[in-house]
């Protein structure tokens, strides 16, 4: 979590707009942080954002592809953007299934990239806004939104769909189940994809409040939370930014985050290497994905277990190893390892 991306309607905006009602269109910003420093906030520019409304809704955890809300000629659609080199790419549509008179909101990504959790209120909705799910594979498009069951919607609004890094716990916000006042927020566990998500629960107080708790994004030690809310004091006005630091973990799972390097002979960062990761007992492949052109990493949260990592490239081969993660790891929540091809 070293950098960290948000959305303000502060001064400053791209295009210098405000809107009927007299307020500055959100724009996504960005600042880094280390220990003990943080950075001024500094807008994304063009690439992302326009005279009128973005705001970021989720980064996929090596950090290059980012979900972005933004403000269609109808309703609010969704796009994405990858990070290319030091640049973030032009936001394009997620598909013609996105943009629709359907006001979509809230969205994430499973770690693997293949599945997408989104809130929309669809035309004719008995039900207000809800979350769905979309699939696909790495050779086909979006599949037909599915809405979620009843341990997710009830008849009141859903949103800020947020699947942890473990692809099993969803945290969302509900109008819908007991709780504080307004939106709160709520986890569910899915262990068992054939059974769907489980019985949701409220993560109490003091994270939800009388507010609308709406968002929040978990590091992967399970203890590290960013949150934007409205407090009665300490705050600046309207919603602000929290850094919130958790005696015991918020998630059951204790996971690794494995951070691969993938390298040219020469050192330097390796573009376009595929990563598969498997399971060493079964074969099973658990994770495939591509290494960032910039920094030739791939990030990936594992359990305690035994791996076999393969990063290959087109030109330059193939490099395997055995890894073991264990628990003393999983304490520890980092791993490096570097592939020199």
């Amino acid at each position: 979590d070293s950098v960290v991306y948000f959305s303000s309607c502060r001064k400053g905006n791209t295009g210098g707009l405000t809107d009927d009602l007299g307020e500055i269109p959100a724009d996504v910003y960005f600042f880094v942080q280390g220990d003990s420093t943080r950075s001024k906030a500094k807008n994304m520019g063009a690439s992302i954002n326009t005279p009128f409304y973005e705001e970021c809704l989720f980064l996929s955890m090596s950090g290059d592809k980012m979900l972005i809300y933004m403000e269609g000629e109808v309703q609010g659609d969704l796009y994405i953007s990858e990070l290319k080199g030091k640049q973030w790419s032009k936001s394009v549509s997620l598909g013609k299934s996105f943009v629709t008179r359907s006001l979509e909101t809230g969205a994430c990504l499973s770690p693997d990239g293949l599945t997408l959790y989104f809130a929309a209120e669809t035309d004719g909705s008995k039900t207000g806004k809800d979350i769905f799910r979309c699939t696909r594979t790495e050779s086909t498009q979006w599949s037909k939104p599915e809405r979620l069951g009843d341990n997710i919607n009830t008849k009141e609004d859903e949103d800020c769909p947020y699947l942890w890094v473990d692809g099993k716990t969803l945290f969302f916000s509900s109008k819908g189940f007991k709780g504080m006042g307004g939106y709160d927020i709520y986890k569910s566990v899915m262990n068992d994809p054939s059974e769907g998500f489980g019985k949701a629960e409220n993560i109490g107080y003091p994270l939800n409040t009388t507010y609308d708790d709406l968002g929040l994004a978990v590091n992967v030690d399970g203890k590290t939370l960013y949150m934007a809310q409205v407090r009665d004091s300490g705050g600046l006005g309207e919603k602000d930014i929290y850094k919130v630091t958790l005696k015991d973990p918020i998630v059951s799972n204790k996971l690794c985050l494995l951070s691969l390097v993938a390298l040219t002979p020469t050192a330097a960062p390796a573009k376009g290497c595929i990563v598969t990761i498997n399971d060493a007992a079964s074969g099973n492949l658990i994770f495939k994905g591509v290494t960032n052109d910039y920094s030739g990493r791939y990030d990936v949260a594992l359990p305690t277990g035994a791996y076999k990592v393969a990063v290959r490239h087109p030109k330059m081969g193939k490099v395997e190893e055995d890894v073991l993660i264990n628990a003393v790891e999983t304490s520890k929540t980092t791993k490096v390892l570097k592939f020199k091809l």
